[in-house]
């Protein structure tokens, strides 16, 4: 079931809905592929320049399904307009940015598997001897 999330990437705020499981299944596939799990997590000590310095190393051509996938549903709130590359001239590292953080909304409940394949708890696992 899509769910509504809300960017903001540097002044401007895009309102979305998560994309279909299928849609899910494929971005995960390619973010595997292109080993940008790591910018994913919600690690907020990873810069922008760094998030986009490593978007960079990614294949055009895998970048490019990325963003279609992640960004098929995202309207720029203050214009009400779909989100689109032309947005982004003379800021084309917002649009990196944007795509990095529309398939964190579309993947974050990769990161809550724990070592055992289950959904991590509040606390850490008690281990009983």
């Amino acid at each position: 079931m899509a769910r509504s999330y809300e960017i903001t990437v540097r002044d401007r705020t895009f309102i979305g809905m998560t994309a279909s499981a299928v849609a899910q299944d494929e971005m995960l596939g390619l973010v595997g592929q292109a080993g940008i799990l790591p910018l994913l997590n919600s690690d907020e000590s990873i810069s922008d320049m760094s998030k986009v310095t490593f978007m960079m190393t990614v294949p055009k051509n895998i970048r490019d399904r990325l963003a279609q996938l992640a960004t098929r549903d995202l309207i720029k709130t203050d214009e009400g307009m779909p989100v689109a590359i032309n947005l982004f001239a003379d800021n084309i590292q917002d649009w990196q940015l944007l795509i990095i953080e529309a398939l964190r909304e579309n993947l974050g409940g990769f990161f809550t598997l724990s070592a055992h394949g289950n959904p991590v708890e509040d606390g850490p696992e008690e281990v009983t001897a």
